[in-house]
Parts: structure tokens; C-alpha cells; sequence
């Protein structure tokens, strides 16, 4: 892919965390630094959106996030984990009895990336729990007809333009389903940092929440998330 993009007269940005990889050498801007890609992704963009005269506030945007973010997504996952304890405690008591039941995961906007990673790329490849993602637009268009009383359902909500659809999805679940769980970005505290710039962090917000959900579902699964049965087992 990459000599393609050279033949064509392209340049490459690439995030290499091999510093002295073949690839990392193969593109014309690269950044290798281990581990957060998300992060890493996210903060290129945002600076590549300054230089287009898209987001004239990144100085600012860019500090709060250096004095501010590393503690609050720290101070997230310290108050979140009694109650993620609790969760996954019910997950797994629910799976035991209902092991064939899908967790349906809904969202919208820029949720919508964290929500289709936690039902694909955590709770079915890395805990073998059966998924599905739908989109909050897509939900009404038929996937609603599904949602019964027992059905789990988990409802991110983020606070970017997207915010009512999600909303909406919110108002519907309580009259159908008790069963479902809504994480709500804006009722988690980020603290130095503007209240303009929650809708853009909101991903990382959930993605802390998530993260010890997720560490207390290894436990109560007794599930290492290193295993696979099937990725990179045998070749297909």
C-alpha cells in the first residue's frame, strides 16, 4: 500500500510504533510511540484540522489536555469502578443463564467508533460474548422490533450534535426493556477542561469506563482477554 501511494505521487503519514520497522521507514511522516493509538489518531487530527483553518481553538483545546486529561481520565476510571464492579457482576450471572443472548450496543456520532470496538474488538473477539452494534439512527429502522424485557442493551450517550438521536434511544428503552444500561459521557467529570470540548472527548471518557468494566469481566469470567479461539490461530 504504501509504494502505491508513492507511485501515485502521494505522501504517507503513518503511526508506526516499530520506530525502525520497514514500514516505518517506508512513510514520509511517521509516529512511533508505543501503545494509546486512539490518542495518538485523535490528537493528529485535531491539529491537522487548526492547520486547515477548521479548529482556530486547538492552543487552547491543546493545553487543557496536557495539564488536565491524563488525571481526569485517571479520576474517571477510580470513580467508575465500584459501579463497573457491579456491572460486570451482573453480565456475568446474566450470561450464565443466558449464554446465547446478543448484548446489543447503540450509539451515535463520534460514539459510534467506541461503541462498535467494545461489541467487536473487547466483548466478542476478546471475551467470546455474542454482539451486536447498531447505530442510534439505524436502531428505529427495524433493530427496536427486537428489544424485549430481557434483552441487554448498553446505550453510549455523547454530548456532540449527534447527542439526541442517542437521547432518543434513551427515551424508548425504559418502555420496552429492563435490561439496558445508559453511560452517559457528560455525567462524568472532566475537570480544566471547557465544557465546548466535551463533545470531542467524549470517546476517551467512555473508553475509561469501559476499561474497568472490562478488567472486572476478566475476573468474573475467569476470561483471559489474551486468548483467542480462531484470530491468529491457523490461517484463513
Amino acid at each position: 500500500m504504501i509504494r502505491r501511494i508513492h507511485d501515485i505521487g502521494a505522501k504517507a503519514f503513518g503511526f508506526v510504533d516499530t520506530e525502525d520497522s520497514e514500514l516505518a521507514g517506508m512513510t514520509d511522516w511517521v509516529i512511533s510511540v508505543p501503545k494509546q493509538e486512539q490518542l495518538k489518531f485523535f490528537l493528529v487530527c485535531t491539529y491537522l484540522m487548526y492547520r486547515n483553518h477548521e479548529f482556530d481553538e486547538y492552543d487552547r483545546f491543546s493545553r487543557q489536555l496536557s495539564a488536565c486529561l491524563a488525571k481526569d481520565l485517571a479520576e474517571i476510571e477510580k470513580e467508575s469502578d465500584a459501579w463497573a464492579k457491579q456491572f460486570a457482576q451482573k453480565t456475568s450471572a446474566f450470561l450464565k443463564e443466558h449464554p446465547d443472548m446478543p448484548h446489543y450496543f447503540i450509539a451515535s456520532g463520534n460514539l459510534s467508533g467506541a461503541a462498535y470496538s467494545a461489541a467487536m474488538c473487547y466483548w466478542a473477539e476478546q471475551f467470546w460474548i455474542r454482539t451486536v452494534y447498531v447505530s442510534a439512527q439505524d436502531f428505529f429502522h427495524g433493530m427496536q422490533e427486537v428489544i424485549t424485557r430481557d434483552v441487554p442493551v448498553i446505550l453510549f450517550v455523547g454530548k456532540d450534535e449527534q447527542r439526541p438521536l442517542a437521547e432518543r434511544a434513551a427515551r424508548f428503552l425504559p418502555k420496552v426493556c429492563a435490561n439496558y444500561t445508559v453511560i452517559d459521557s457528560s455525567e462524568l467529570p472532566l475537570n480544566g477542561i471547557d465544557e465546548q470540548f466535551r463533545g470531542i472527548l467524549s470517546p476517551l471518557v467512555i473508553r475509561s469506563v469501559m476499561n474497568r468494566i472490562d478488567a472486572w469481566l476478566e475476573i468474573e469470567l475467569r476470561h483471559p482477554r489474551s486468548i483467542r479461539r480462531y484470530y491468529r490461530q491457523f490461517d484463513y
